[in-house]
């Protein structure tokens, strides 16, 4: 595992400058962004601002796992440390339990009445899959490779 900072990336730690800056430095699904505690706290709070809900836990942007700091690895306010191909326990567990496949670009089909993921041809799909679309949907920052479709889920309502 190699360490990177702590480093002051220039601006205010938000969603969008994270995003920014894991693009920047082309992070992969093996590294971390590790935070300090009060802008763990900051980011959280501008997710529940954004979205309307808590930010889910564990969090992973662009599928970068971004978590606080440790004692092993501190990080001074306003700054963050990148931990690539990170080894810890505990991430290496994560890996295990929140593994996504990679986007491989296919076409996504979501209903076109209330936006869920169906099949092409309108049935609903279950997780795990749902899961790991609506991570590629993340990834993708958009609609991009998807087509709406009828979906069973509102075919009747029609």
């Amino acid at each position: 595992m190699r360490v990177f900072g702590p480093k002051y990336i220039g601006r205010v730690i938000t969603i969008q400058v994270l995003r920014a800056y894991i693009l920047e430095l082309e992070l992969s699904e093996e590294d971390t962004l590790l935070l300090q505690p009060d802008n763990m706290g900051e980011l959280e709070e501008e997710y529940r601002t954004m979205y309307r809900e808590p930010m889910p836990q564990p969090f992973f942007l662009l599928g970068v796992y971004i978590d606080e700091a440790d004692a092993q690895h501190p990080v001074p306010k306003d700054r963050v440390t990148v931990l690539y191909s990170d080894t810890r326990p505990s991430r290496v567990q994560l890996a295990r339990e929140q593994t996504t496949l990679t986007d491989d670009g296919r076409t996504l089909y979501r209903c076109r009445e209330c936006g869920n993921l169906v099949t092409p041809d309108g049935l609903l799909i279950d997780n795990p899959l749902r899961l790991q679309y609506i991570n590629w949907l993340k990834v993708r920052g958009g609609n991009a490779g998807v087509v709406n479709v009828l979906g069973e889920c509102c075919e009747r309502s029609s």
